[in-house]
């Protein structure tokens, strides 16, 4: 695929569905299967929408019509299991068998109820975790998808003199026993999860915005990858990417900014592509990174002309 063949389609904000979004402000992308997905928008709201056949589906599941206008967050994970956020409800769980979510029992952690997400995902043991306002919580689940145990990572003794907050990004590293958080203010989180520990026991390591060579540049982390060969990037709302390097033990951030043909600092989310390329939503345009040439190619919105 290249940038001067169009790959891009775009919703007009007029949906002529009876199922959809009514507006351009959507917040989160999940994928149901290979063709569909779901979105959620900024004021609550859930649509599926049919890639293949470009237009919106009915929901595969019953649910309370004022429910479905609440729904903040949606994630489905490796086991086909819809989890979804309904403001001032709840958490609710689909098994792919069902037709109608089950409201989560939170009876060990009341106000986790409460608690609206940024991002939701899910560990190799099929724990799903969860990035929020207040900080990080994990659920852990059984294989019937039962929630057997919720934990905040604010419980651990690291944050006995403040609390973490604005937890914007939760990353589960797919090559070393780390779950990495971006905080909005606070910069940086890796938590060990050798041996599945505890939240209130797992190691922390904290890294904040540092000036010196080598140093976190920002305190606000909005995006956090690994590339297909291995290497971590992070994304931040005033710096631009950093490539990760040494992530293992004492990470050093080598910055990637406007200087270097980013078309803004402020990032606000990185995908990665099959070949290894860094696909970054910044403030102004999407840009396309080539780590390999250090190389930038910039997609704008085509104008449309005056009539």
């Amino acid at each position: 695929m290249t940038l001067k063949k169009n790959p891009f389609k775009e919703f007009d904000g007029q949906s002529p569905y009876e199922f959809g979004v009514s507006d351009r402000h959507l917040i989160q992308i999940s994928p149901l299967d290979d063709q569909n997905v779901y979105l959620t928008k900024n004021q609550g709201g859930l649509a599926l929408f049919n890639t293949n056949e470009g237009k919106f589906e009915p929901l595969p599941f019953t649910f309370d019509e004022n429910y479905k206008a609440r729904i903040s967050s949606v994630y489905v994970d490796s086991h086909k299991r819809t989890w979804m956020k309904v403001a001032k409800v709840g958490y609710f769980r689909l098994n792919p068998d069902e037709d109608k979510p089950q409201l989560i029992d939170t009876g060990s952690l009341p106000e986790f109820s409460q608690v609206e997400s940024y991002k939701i995902t899910e560990d190799k043991k099929g724990n799903i975790w969860l990035g929020t306002r207040v900080g990080v919580y994990k659920l852990s689940v059984d294989e019937q998808g039962d929630v057997t145990k919720i934990e905040a990572l604010n419980d651990n003794p690291y944050f006995e003199n403040f609390k973490m907050t604005l937890a914007r990004f939760v990353y589960v590293d797919p090559e070393q026993d780390f779950v990495w958080v971006g905080t909005a203010e606070d910069g940086l989180f890796r938590v060990s999860i050798k041996d599945d520990p505890l939240l209130k026991n797992a190691k922390i390591k904290h890294l904040r915005k540092d000036k010196k060579e080598g140093g976190l540049p920002n305190n606000f982390v909005s995006a956090i990858t690994r590339t297909p060969n291995g290497n971590l990037w992070i994304g931040t709302e005033g710096a631009g990417i950093c490539k990760v390097e040494n992530s293992e033990k004492e990470p050093v951030f080598i910055p990637f900014t406007e200087k270097d043909g980013l078309s803004n600092n402020v990032v606000k989310s990185i995908n990665v592509d099959n070949a290894g390329n860094l696909w970054i939503a910044t403030n102004v345009d999407l840009n396309k990174f080539y780590p390999k040439e250090k190389k930038v190619s910039k997609v704008r919105k085509r104008r449309r002309s005056a009539i």
